[in-house]
């Protein structure tokens, strides 16, 4: 017998002795060996709970707007298609604006000639005042003399009273040539402001015979082609802005309370299968 098997037999012995009872011996032999029981353990650790909530809506363009001509006329240029990208402020068309050119040409030369007016005005006006002072000066030292030689009783009553009365003639002629500068100098320069103002609101009418877009985005539609003549405010094309893209999902009332602001969406589109959008 080795020394392996003395070792092993003492164990069982011992365990067999622990087990049974002192006061019976039992000659039987010991029950089989149990066969083990292969035993999976879980951990369990906490974690965050992701609910998934599947939604149908619809993808809308972030902003839709209508090109369209402020005036009326013939559309000289119009390459619109349908699908073409256009910018913020971009020239699609342009209406015939011989007209209106004309009418700014006609609205430079008025205010050119206003201005000359006014020039010519303003120097007459300044001749008549400084005749008047003139006229005036000479009057005053006229009537000093007559009045001198009067107290002297050298002229008579007539030449002095003659002598006054040209004074206050003076006087009244030279206020009333100041009066007269200033009125024509106001009117003169409101002429002028009213010939500006036309010709400002001529380019304006003519810078606007150049339509541009009023946002970036993509067309959609055209309603008008090159040779048409056009109406105030007719639609000449519809662009959408599609960046980003406006969605409306519609939202069980019995999960309206688990729908939060900032919650991140996994988007799929029928028309681009197997291609996903964060937002």
């Amino acid at each position: 017998m080795t020394l392996r098997n003395t070792l092993a037999l003492t164990i069982t012995f011992f365990v067999l002795s622990a087990c049974g009872k002192p006061q019976e011996a039992k000659p039987e032999a010991s029950a089989p060996p149990v066969a083990p029981t292969n035993v999976q353990v879980l951990v369990l650790r906490g974690t965050d709970f992701a609910h998934r909530q599947d939604l149908t809506g619809i993808a809308e363009p972030w902003k839709v707007a209508t090109i369209a001509a402020e005036l009326g006329g013939k559309l000289e240029s119009f390459q619109l298609s349908e699908g073409r990208s256009v910018s913020r402020g971009q020239v699609v068309a342009r209406l015939n604006g011989s007209v209106y050119a004309a009418q700014r040409d006609q609205a430079a030369a008025s205010y050119r000639l206003s201005q000359l007016q006014e020039q010519w005005q303003q120097r007459s006006q300044a001749k008549q005042v400084a005749a008047a002072e003139t006229s005036y000066d000479e009057a005053a030292t006229s009537y000093a003399r007559q009045r001198r030689l009067y107290a002297e009783e050298v002229v008579s009553a007539q030449t002095h009273d003659s002598a006054q009365s040209a004074l206050t003639q003076s006087r009244l002629q030279m206020e009333l040539s100041k009066v007269g500068q200033a009125s024509t100098y106001e009117l003169n320069r409101q002429q002028s402001r009213v010939a500006q103002t036309n010709l400002q609101l001529a380019k304006v009418q003519l810078a606007k015979t150049a339509v541009t877009s009023p946002i970036s985005g993509y067309v959609n539609r055209v309603s008008a082609e090159a040779g048409e003549v056009v109406n105030p405010g007719q639609a000449l094309a519809e662009v959408l802005q599609m960046s980003p893209v406006k969605l409306t999902l519609a939202v069980p009332e019995r999960d309206i309370a688990s729908v939060r602001m900032g919650a991140q969406l996994n988007i799929r589109f029928d028309a681009l299968p197997g291609v996903n959008y964060a937002g």
